[in-house]
């Protein structure tokens, strides 16, 4: 014996108010379900409140995104004109702090100089896309302008090699290539700040060159 078909659950609201509106034209009228159940006062008005209440929201969500996009011009002018009165503030207290302070503005801290760069963290090293090519990156370390990886060849029965320049990065990461396949490698890393200030060297990464 066949059986109906709903999966209600599964269906979105639109979905929902569709399929009640199809099965509404399909057994309005007809023949094979003569008093159908719940009785049409019962299920019509129900149908028709849902499909109402979509057209509400729908209407109210176009409502919301216009009065969004206006909120969005107008905190963009606001902040236009605010930054226009702290420009003038600065200008007319000649960098007086107290008078500053007065028009209801907040003081920018003194720049501080770099006296010291953390030594990079999380050093990770893995074979690259070409022969002899190995990735290398770190975490970031704040106010760095550069980064200096260097390599040595890494063996667990012999002493390593001695540590030499592999490459200088903006960022912290960097494929280095002209390696040994086959051959295992160790990996350290510095960042160099401003001035030229050197950090420490990182720990090791360690890996193969494919």
């Amino acid at each position: 014996m066949a059986k109906v078909k709903l999966e209600l659950k599964i269906k979105t609201d639109d979905e929902l108010s569709a399929f009640a509106t199809e099965h509404f034209i399909a057994i309005t009228g007809n023949a094979n379900f003569p008093a159908p159940e719940p009785p049409p006062a019962v299920y019509d008005p129900s149908m028709q409140a849902f499909a109402n209440k979509l057209t509400s929201i729908a209407t109210a969500e176009i409502a919301l995104q216009t009065m969004r996009a206006e909120r969005d011009a107008l905190r963009a002018e606001l902040e236009a004109n605010l930054s226009g009165r702290g420009r003038y503030v600065e200008m007319a207290s000649h960098g007086d702090e107290a008078k500053i302070l007065s028009a209801g503005f907040q003081v920018q801290a003194a720049a501080t100089p770099t006296t010291s760069l953390p030594a990079p963290t999380k050093v990770a090293a893995s074979m690259g896309d070409n022969p002899g090519e190995v990735d290398v990156s770190c975490h970031a370390v704040p106010r760095a302008r550069m980064y200096v990886v260097e390599v040595r060849e890494h063996s667990d029965v012999a002493a390593p090699g001695p540590w030499r320049q592999a490459k200088i990065s903006s960022r912290s990461h960097a494929a280095v290539s002209g390696l040994v396949s086959g051959t295992r490698y160790a990996f350290r890393m510095r960042a160099i700040g401003p001035n030229d200030l050197e950090s420490p060297w990182s720990d090791e990464a360690g890996c193969m060159a494919p």
